[in-house]
């Protein structure tokens, strides 16, 4: 059940660990729907689902994205998938995302946060062409250990989860229990971010976790989304930012360790991936 075309929908993108939770509490604390049934990391069920499926039917899953690249390159690839997501979009399972709020929907600034999304998008701007994306970006050292450290805490269930739920969206990411696997994953999210700002250009706001809380920031991606934005709304920012999270891997890491890493992925100064 698609809102009216004038309610088009905020796609929040970016790696896995680069401060999209944490955007999209901001972004809904302010008046963006993102669901009525979500996870821990504030993520939709329902679209989680989706874009699964979407990554399974290039053969890919979030920790083994690029596989997808290629398949959503093909025009009737994304039409099919697109008309496939369509209907579960207008159907009753799409009461999983809109809860009670499903009658007034067409009056409603709504949208979806999932790391998925930086792979899927070609297909959600096939049905939403006029969507603002959002991207929430981080130095691919901290991604990656964070994901590292993730995955390692994770480690003793997955068994368990696996022998429960399948290949279900639960799954901390077996290829990030080592920590240049998890580098590797970080860098593809990385250069597929490079790649969609060239594709959305004014459609797409990337905003940095290093940043986050300068007003200057908060008082653009307010505005590129037609929120209000006052004095306020920077103090509530704020007291959503932990600065102790930045540049994390410079305490976690060797020294030596991180400039092999920085060479050996291309990485710029401040650890994003420099083309």
């Amino acid at each position: 059940m698609i809102p009216d075309s004038n309610m088009n929908p905020v796609i929040i993108v970016g790696p896995h660990r680069s401060g999209t939770s944490m955007l999209s509490r901001i972004v809904e604390r302010h008046g963006v729907f993102l669901g009525a049934r979500k996870d821990e990391n504030n993520e939709s069920k329902f679209f989680i689902k989706i874009n699964e499926m979407l990554l399974r039917e290039a053969g890919a899953t979030w920790d083994n994205p690029e596989s997808s690249l290629d398949y959503y390159q093909c025009k009737d690839v994304i039409e099919r998938l697109s008309g496939a997501v369509k209907r579960q979009l207008e159907g009753l399972g799409s009461v999983e995302y809109w809860g009670k709020l499903l009658p007034v929907r067409n009056s409603v600034r709504w949208g979806w946060k999932d790391p998925r999304n930086t792979f899927t998008l070609p297909v959600w701007l096939e049905l939403f062409p006029n969507a603002k994306v959002v991207l929430a970006n981080r130095n691919i050292l901290d991604v990656a250990s964070s994901l590292n450290v993730r995955a390692k805490a994770a480690e003793p269930r997955l068994g368990l989860v696996s022998s429960l739920v399948g290949n279900s969206y639960v799954s901390m990411g077996q290829r990030c229990l080592s920590f240049d696997r998890a580098m590797e994953v970080a860098v593809e999210y990385a250069r597929q971010a490079v790649c969609l700002k060239k594709i959305c250009g004014d459609q797409l706001y990337e905003i940095k976790y290093e940043t986050l809380c300068r007003a200057e920031n908060i008082s653009g991606l307010f505005e590129f989304l037609e929120l209000p934005c006052g004095p306020e709304v920077v103090d509530h920012v704020a007291a959503f930012f932990d600065s102790d999270k930045v540049y994390r891997f410079k305490d976690a890491l060797p020294e030596c360790d991180v400039e092999v890493a920085m060479n050996k992925f291309n990485l710029d100064k401040d650890g994003y991936y420099a083309g």
